[in-house]
C-alpha cells in the first residue's frame, strides 16, 4: 500500500488507486469499525468453545427398534399407539366387517383408560354401515371405536419411543448435581417435594441443579424461587424432554458467547488502555459517530492513556494527502469535489493559487486533478496530528496563528496584504486541519480561548486577525480534563464528555499495571485493517429509522425540557438541536456495533435503540465533578427517558396513523379507488412485509420519472407505499432488508392507533 502512494504526484494519481474522499474524523470512525470487525474475528478464531460451554439436552427418548415395522400385541398396541398414527383391522368388530381396512387414530390410550370405550376412536379409509363420526371428532361417518385386539398398529419408520433415560453423563447427585435451565419454560403439572401433585409456571430460562432421580422422578431445584416460594420440583422425564437442557461445564453455567467476544474485544480495542466494558463501549460509540471528545476524571486515571490510544488507532490510516506546499494540510479533494469541500473546505491560499482571480472576485474555478500536486506524508506528529498542554497563557493567537513582519524593519507589500498567507505561521487549530487535535489538561484553558476554540468546532474554520480569509482546521478534538463543569454549555454540547475512572475491581486494575509496568501491549497495527482509503466512511445517517421513532426522540425532548429542569444534572443544553441529532445518531451507531456481535438484532434501529440513543447523548452532556453526583444524575436522567419514551413513542404512532389516514380521505376525492387499494395494500404487507418490495419499486421507478404516465399508476395502486415516500427520510435509499423491517414496523403499529380508517 505505501510503496504505490510515495509514487503519487497528483490528485489524478490518488483518483486512479481508488482513494475515496474521507474528512478526519470519518476517516476515523471507519478506522474504529474495521478495528472491531478485525479484532471479533480473531477473538472468535481464538476461542475455545470447550471452555465457553454450551446447553445440551438432559433427557432422550429410548427408541425400541420394531424389524416388522408393525405391533400386534394390544398391551403395546396400548402402550404405543398415538393419535395419527394408521392402524389395520385385522378382524371383524362388533358384528362390522372391517378386517383389512386401514384408519388413522384420532384419540389415543389415555381416552380408553378414561371413559372406558370399546377402543380407539379410528378413522377408516371408506365409509361403512353404522359408521359414526367419532362422537364430533371427524365430520364424515368414517368413524368407529376399535379394540386393541382387533388392530395392527403400522409402524413405518419401524422404530418406536418406549419411554424416556437421563442421556448419559448428565450427573443428578444431590451436591454434585448438573445446572440445567428450562429452554421454553414450564407450565402444566408436576408434583413438590413431598411428591404431592401441583400446578406450576417455570419461566423460560429459568436455571436450577439436578439434585435427584429415583423411580423416574426427576428432582431440580430451581437458583430462584417461583412467586408461590417453591424451588424444589419433582417432574417425570416425559414433561421436560426438549426442555430441560445440561451444562456441558457441568456445576457451571455456559457463558454467552456472543457477550463474551464483544467483551474481549472491547477489552483490546484500546492498545494500552483497560476500561470497563460499559466505558469502552461507549468510547467505541463516540469513535463511530466521529465526534470530538473529551475525557475527563481524576488524576492518574487513565484519561490521557485513551487519548494516545485513539491516535495510534488513527495512525493505522498510515499516509496522510496534503496539497502540496499548504501550511494547513488541505485536503487534495477539497479543490475539486464541491459537495466535499462543503464539509473540508480549502484554504485561500491553495484556491488563490490554483484559480488567481479569487483573490480579487471570489470566483473560484476548481482546477483539473491532474493539476494539484499532492504531497503524501506519514502520518505523524505534525503531519496530520498536533497536541497542545492547556495553560492559561494559551491565547487565540496560539489557535488561529499569527503573522509575523520582516524581522529587519523593513516593509513588504505582500505580507501586508491581508489576502496574502506570506509571514503567516498557522496556529494549533490550522496546522491540525485533516487530522487530529490532542488537548491535555483543556479545562485549564482561559474561558476567551475556550471561545475560540468553540468557534472552529462549530464551522470548522477560524479566522486569525490578520487575514481576511478564513482558514479550515476541519480536526478531530481528542482531550482531557479533571474538572468538565468549568466548561460553558455551548462546548459541553459540542463535544462528548466521558468520565474515566480508577478501576473498582482487582482485576482490571492489575490489567491496567500490567500493560505500564511491564509494557504488555498490543500494537494497534498488530490488527490489520486493510487500506481504509480506498473505501467509503461509515455514513450513519444512511441507516433508515423509522419517522415515528425520529418524531417521538424530538418530542421527548421537548417534553424533557419543561420537567427535566428539576433532575440532578440538567443543562439547558440537553435540549439542544445538537443533542437531539447525538441521539439518533447513537441509536445507529450502537446498531452498527451490536450487529457485529449479537445475532438477533434489527436491521434498522428499533424503539430499544431510540431510547438507548437518547440516554446517552443526554448523559454524554454531564459533567459532574464527584464520582457519586455523576453517577446519580446519569441514573436519574435514564430513569426519566426510560420512564417517560414508551408513552411518547404511542402518541406518535397514533399521530402519524392519524394524519396517513386524512391524506388517503383527500386523495381518494380524486382517485376513489384509493381508499380500497390503500386496505388491500397493508393487509398484504401484514401478511407478509417482503410483499412491499415490488410495490417499493413501482413507486420509485414513478418518482424517478414522473412524465412516464404508465409509471405513474403505481401512485394509485400502492398509496401506502407512495405516503412513505412522502414521510420517510431518504426513502428511496433503503435496501429491500430495511424496507421488509420498516413496512413491519408500519404495519405493527396501526392496530394500536387511536384514529382507525
Amino acid at each position: 500500500m505505501l510503496e504505490d502512494y510515495l509514487k503519487v504526484e497528483n490528485l489524478q494519481d490518488l483518483i486512479d488507486l481508488g482513494v475515496k474522499p474521507k474528512d478526519s474524523s470519518t476517516h476515523l470512525a471507519l478506522i474504529s469499525f474495521k478495528r472491531l470487525v478485525a479484532l471479533r474475528d480473531r477473538v472468535i478464531s481464538e476461542l475455545n468453545e470447550d471452555m465457553v460451554g454450551t446447553w445440551i439436552p438432559t433427557v432422550e427418548p429410548n427408541i425400541r427398534e420394531i424389524p416388522s415395522g408393525e405391533i400386534t400385541n394390544p398391551d403395546e398396541i396400548l402402550k404405543y399407539a398415538k393419535q395419527g398414527m394408521t392402524v389395520v383391522a385385522t378382524s371383524e368388530f362388533d358384528g362390522r366387517q372391517i378386517q383389512g381396512l386401514s384408519g388413522v387414530i384420532r384419540t389415543d390410550s389415555s381416552y380408553i383408560r378414561s371413559i372406558r370405550q370399546n377402543g380407539f376412536g379410528i378413522e377408516f379409509e371408506s365409509s361403512f354401515s353404522n359408521a359414526t363420526n367419532l362422537d364430533g371428532k371427524i365430520t364424515e361417518q368414517k368413524g368407529l371405536y376399535v379394540a386393541p385386539a382387533s388392530l395392527k398398529l403400522l409402524v413405518p419408520e419401524r422404530k418406536i419411543i418406549d419411554g424416556y433415560k437421563i442421556i448419559p453423563g448428565i450427573v443428578v447427585d444431590e451436591k454434585l448435581g448438573h445446572k440445567v435451565r428450562f429452554k421454553k419454560g414450564y407450565k402444566g403439572a408436576a408434583k413438590d417435594a413431598d411428591n404431592s401433585g401441583i400446578n406450576v409456571e417455570v419461566p423460560e430460562g429459568a436455571t436450577a441443579m439436578l439434585r435427584g432421580y429415583k423411580n423416574d422422578i426427576l428432582t431440580v431445584v430451581l437458583d430462584n424461587q417461583l412467586p408461590d416460594r417453591r424451588k424444589i420440583i419433582n417432574f417425570t422425564l416425559d414433561q421436560v424432554v426438549g426442555n430441560l437442557e445440561a451444562s456441558s461445564l457441568g456445576q457451571v453455567e455456559p457463558q454467552n458467547k456472543e457477550k463474551l467476544v464483544l467483551e474481549e474485544v472491547l477489552n483490546e480495542f484500546f492498545p494500552r488502555t483497560r476500561l470497563d466494558t460499559l466505558r469502552a463501549y461507549r468510547a467505541v460509540i463516540g469513535l463511530i459517530m466521529g465526534k470530538d471528545m473529551n475525557f475527563y476524571g481524576p488524576p492518574g486515571s487513565g484519561k490521557s492513556q485513551i487519548v494516545k490510544d485513539i491516535i495510534e488507532i488513527a495512525q493505522q490510516q498510515d499516509v496522510i494527502f496534503m496539497v502540496d506546499g499548504c501550511k494547513v494540510q488541505c485536503n487534495p479533494f477539497s479543490l475539486v469535489n464541491p459537495d466535499f469541500a462543503k464539509v473540508v473546505p480549502p484554504c485561500p491560499e491553495c484556491m488563490i493559487k490554483y484559480s488567481p482571480e479569487f483573490k480579487e472576485t471570489g470566483r473560484f474555478t476548481a482546477p483539473k486533478p491532474g493539476d494539484v500536486k499532492v504531497l503524501v506524508a506519514k502520518y505523524s506528529q505534525g503531519r496530520g496530528i498536533e497536541s497542545i498542554q492547556g495553560t492559561v497563557g494559551l491565547n487565540l493567537m496560539h489557535l488561529a496563528g499569527i503573522k509575523l513582519p520582516k524581522l529587519d524593519g523593513t516593509t513588504d507589500d505582500e505580507i501586508e496584504d491581508e489576502a496574502s498567507t506570506k509571514g503567516f505561521h498557522p496556529g494549533l487549530l490550522p496546522r491540525a486541519n485533516n487530522g487530529i487535535l490532542r488537548i491535555e489538561e483543556m479545562d485549564k484553558i482561559r474561558p476567551n480561548t475556550l471561545d475560540g476554540l468553540l468557534e472552529a468546532l462549530n464551522s470548522s474554520r477560524i479566522k486569525p486577525d490578520q487575514l481576511r480569509y478564513e482558514l479550515p482546521c476541519n480536526a478531530d478534538i481528542l482531550s482531557t480534563s479533571n474538572d468538565p463543569s468549568v466548561f460553558s454549555g455551548p462546548i459541553r454540547d459540542r463535544m462528548f464528555f466521558f468520565a474515566i475512572r480508577y478501576p473498582e475491581d482487582a482485576d482490571t486494575n492489575y490489567e491496567v499495571i500490567r500493560a505500564a509496568y511491564h509494557g504488555e501491549i498490543s500494537p494497534a497495527k498488530d490488527v490489520p485493517i486493510g487500506d481504509t482509503h480506498k473505501e467509503n466512511g461509515s455514513v450513519l445517517r444512511n441507516m433508515p429509522m423509522p419517522v415515528i421513532l425520529e418524531k417521538a426522540v424530538v418530542s421527548a425532548y421537548m417534553k424533557f425540557i419543561n420537567e427535566g429542569k428539576v433532575l440532578p444534572g440538567y443543562s439547558d443544553i440537553q435540549g439542544s438541536n445538537r443533542c437531539r441529532q447525538d441521539a439518533l445518531d447513537v441509536a445507529r451507531a450502537k446498531l452498527v456495533v451490536d450487529q457485529l456481535f449479537f445475532k438477533d438484532k434489527p436491521i434498522i434501529p428499533n424503539s430499544e435503540y431510540a431510547l438507548a440513543g437518547m440516554q446517552f447523548a443526554l448523559c454524554a452532556r454531564v459533567a459532574e465533578v464527584s464520582k457519586e453526583a455523576d453517577q446519580n444524575a446519569k441514573i436519574k436522567l435514564n430513569e426519566w427517558v426510560a420512564g417517560n419514551f414508551p408513552a411518547i413513542q404511542k402518541q406518535e404512532e397514533s399521530v402519524w396513523w392519524c394524519n396517513a389516514y386524512k391524506h388517503i380521505a383527500v386523495a381518494k376525492t380524486q382517485a376513489p379507488e384509493i381508499e380500497h387499494n390503500f386496505v388491500r395494500e397493508i393487509e398484504s404487507y401484514k401478511k407478509d412485509p417482503r410483499n412491499s418490495i415490488l410495490s417499493y419499486q413501482n413507486i420509485r421507478a414513478a418518482r424517478e420519472d414522473p412524465k412516464d404516465l404508465a409509471k405513474q399508476r403505481a401512485i394509485i395502486e400502492y398509496p401506502f407505499m407512495d405516503y412513505l415516500f412522502n414521510e420517510q427520510p431518504k426513502m428511496h435509499r433503503v435496501n429491500d432488508s430495511q424496507l421488509v423491517e420498516l413496512v413491519g414496523y408500519f404495519t405493527s403499529c396501526q392496530e394500536g392507533a387511536a384514529c382507525k380508517s
